[in-house]
């Protein structure tokens, strides 16, 4: 056990303490933030339209992310406790409404703006920024600027975009080929990868650095043996290819290296996080068919067909299979990039030039955003509570509840909210939308005043297959636009870390809820602690002191994270329907659905396609 002072818990960094998350659901249960023609209508509706400079929200430290402050209003409508009254009118009147600001919001926007140059448009965010999971997160350390990313992290697989998706991009000024020189792929030459097992899983702590340093790691012979032997047979001889390929779709990970491959359990253990990056859960849910799809050890022998993906394969694995971009298409905030770029096409005003590489150091003009008489506005801080089929829009700002007219309305909110919006819809589409379960995850950036720990062991991440956070990583080494990214270990750096917080299950969906539930309920002390500790316990033999080194953490807390993909065996539906992705997004008199809950895939050409379809539905 470590004190405080060795962790450097008592140090002033950048942190902002926040809520646990459990007192501000019992609050928000019993919620009265006003009634109609009372103080909460006091607030001139007059504040929307003038634009004040305010806070920065990517300069923000601590929690970010989905808050406990975010959660407020959205939850009090969940729990039925919601009560403000009449909303008042604010007279404004759009051409389109977009709920929900978000990459799919804002591709939203941008689609329809471009079919009809001359229309009004408000997209009102919950949040405190625009992006949704594409927020940015920055920092000065010692006078120099570092830019992470806080959410969604890169442009995957660029070339399999729709014809739609890679428009957008060319449209608001993103040149995907022009990463491939700003990706500095040698600054971490000869760094290589980590796995830190932890005593409380493994028995002792111990960096095993690279395959080799796996001899020395504290797991049962057998395990090792095992381990080494994973790709050397045919775990399902006698079967044909169709055969073995339908056996593994009835099977998890989990369930094929236990059951079928007969490992010692201390593989399970070592392998059960393996996924949780890409699938925002474990092994134990992750289907064997796509396990095997991924390149995950355990079928070598098998001596599957991968000229194509199976019928039955993910349609993630569909769609990348053949494709071989490699994952350098990167902004230095991540795909807020995009969201940026977006936002300055459609509100020229908030931000100076027209390339991608100008967004890098622009900062965003936060007060022009929702101008009176600007043809798009984007109002923040403003969770919508009610949509009425004839385009009545209320929502909360500043304490009141106010409401819009739009003329067509787009719902590019998080799916399961949608019902409690829109309460009149068919009861099949309220089913299907409240099955929309998203993962939880927590993207955490560390800013640290050097790298030397790094340097000295000769690696540039590190695994945690049994520790609380998944992995630690050194920031992506791109430079563009004139930021430059940390090349040398003595200048300060931001090292990023992956918490998937789904909770073992077979299904993901019930491990979704209960994980969700319990990041609630983790207040930021203890995320920090556990963070530093973990910290120190794995690189405190290449010099690493976290009450040295740290200079700021934020967390960026995404409790309804990830869009869950369907996938055997879970979703047994799949891929025959009916699938209850195409039922939730029907559209509804003027009222059409988008976000990546709708295809259900968590990447921005989801979230852009879908934008897509959405306004292709209005018409």
């Amino acid at each position: 056990m470590f004190s405080d002072r060795e962790l450097g818990m008592d140090r002033a960094i950048n942190r902002r303490d926040f809520l646990n998350g459990v007192v501000l659901t019992a609050a928000a249960a019993g919620l009265t933030v006003g009634t109609a023609g009372g103080p909460a209508h006091a607030a001139s509706t007059a504040a929307a339209d003038k634009p004040t400079a305010g806070p920065y929200p990517p300069a923000k430290s601590g929690l970010r992310g989905q808050t406990d402050e975010m959660f407020k209003v959205p939850h009090a409508l969940r729990n039925g406790t919601f009560d403000m009254g009449q909303a008042k009118p604010t007279g404004e009147r759009y051409d389109l409404v977009v709920v929900g600001a978000g990459l799919s919001g804002l591709a939203a926007a941008w689609f329809y703006h471009k079919k009809h140059a001359n229309a009004t448009i408000l997209l009102l965010e919950v949040g405190e920024d625009f992006g949704g999971h594409a927020v940015r997160n920055e920092f000065e350390v010692d006078g120099r600027r570092l830019i992470g990313y806080g959410g969604s992290q890169s442009l995957d697989h660029p070339s399999t975009y729709s014809e739609q998706a890679k428009g957008l991009l060319k449209d608001v000024g993103i040149e995907v080929q022009r990463f491939e020189s700003y990706f500095h792929k040698e600054t971490y030459k000869g760094l290589g990868r980590a796995t830190f097992f932890d005593k409380e899983t493994f028995g002792r702590d111990y960096l095993a650095i690279g395959k080799d340093g796996l001899a020395e790691a504290p797991l049962h012979a057998d395990a090792l043996k095992d381990l080494a032997g994973l790709d050397s047979q045919d775990w399902l001889t006698g079967l044909s290819d169709e055969e073995k390929k339908l056996r593994l779709a009835e099977l998890t990970y989990v369930d094929y290296l236990r059951d079928v491959v007969k490992v010692h359990p201390d593989v399970i253990k070592y392998v059960q996080t393996m996924p949780s990056g890409n699938w925002g859960y474990g092994a134990d849910a992750v289907g064997a068919l796509d396990a095997w799809g991924d390149g995950y050890p355990g079928f070598g022998g098998l001596q599957l067909d991968s000229s194509k993906p199976h019928r039955l394969s993910s349609p993630t694995a569909w769609k990348f299979w053949e494709a071989e971009d490699e994952y350098i298409y990167h902004f230095p905030d991540g795909n807020a990039g995009v969201a940026r770029a977006l936002v300055r096409a459609l509100i020229p005003s908030s931000a100076s030039g027209h390339t991608m590489e100008k967004l890098v150091t622009a900062k965003v003009r936060y007060d022009q955003l929702d101008v009176k008489g600007s043809k798009v506005r984007l109002r923040l801080s403003s969770p919508v509570v009610k949509v009425t089929g004839d385009g009545e829009v209320s929502y909360v700002q500043d304490g009141s509840l106010r409401s819009v007219h739009g003329a067509k309305v787009i719902l590019a909110c998080q799916h399961q909210m949608i019902p409690y919006l829109v309460p009149d819809l068919p009861e099949d589409q309220r089913l299907a939308l409240k099955e929309a379960v998203r993962l939880p995850l927590l993207y955490t950036n560390v800013v640290l005043r050097d790298w030397k720990a790094f340097k000295n062991l000769g690696i540039q991440s590190v695994r945690y297959p049994g520790s609380y956070w998944v992995g630690a990583s050194l920031d992506f080494p791109v430079s563009m636009g004139g930021y430059e990214h940390p090349r040398n270990p003595d200048e300060p750096i931001t090292l990023h870390l992956t918490r998937a917080c789904a909770l073992p299950n077979p299904d993901p969906r019930i491990g979704a809820v209960k994980g969700r539930v319990e990041l609630i309920q983790t207040p930021f002390e203890q995320i920090e602690r556990t963070t530093r500790e973990l910290l120190l316990r794995s690189l405190g033999q290449g010099g690493f002191d976290p009450a040295r080194d740290i200079t700021a953490i934020t967390v960026n807390r995404w409790a309804h994270g990830y869009a869950l993909e369907y996938g055997r065996p879970w979703a047994t539906f799949y891929p025959d329907g009916p699938l209850p992705s195409a039922t939730a997004r029907r559209p509804y008199g003027n009222l059409a659905i988008a976000n990546t809950d709708a295809g259900p895939r968590a990447y921005v050409d989801s979230a852009i396609d879908e934008a897509y379809q959405a306004v292709k539905d209005l018409d």
